[in-house]
């Protein structure tokens, strides 16, 4: 018997992001208070230069998630 539910959050990541983090996909049980920054770990991403949603809305990398979501974080392509 578990003496509370875990909390878990769903996370993809698109082009040059995933090869930086090291991962496409991943499901992850969140411990404490948790950041979309936390989740990637300590790599540094321009945030003017990419795109976080958070269960389909635009979200930040400082944004708490709680579980139950799903993120995906991506880089903003442009051309012509």
């Amino acid at each position: 018997m578990r003496a509370r539910s875990e909390k878990k959050v769903r996370t993809k990541l698109l082009g040059y992001i995933a090869e930086i983090v090291g991962f496409k996909e991943k499901e992850l049980t969140l411990r404490g208070t948790t950041t979309i920054r936390d989740i990637l770990g300590n790599v540094r991403l321009d945030e003017n230069r990419i795109i976080v949603l958070i269960n389909g809305k635009p979200g930040k990398l400082n944004d708490i998630v709680e579980g139950g979501e799903y993120i995906v974080v991506m880089p903003i392509v442009g051309g012509g």
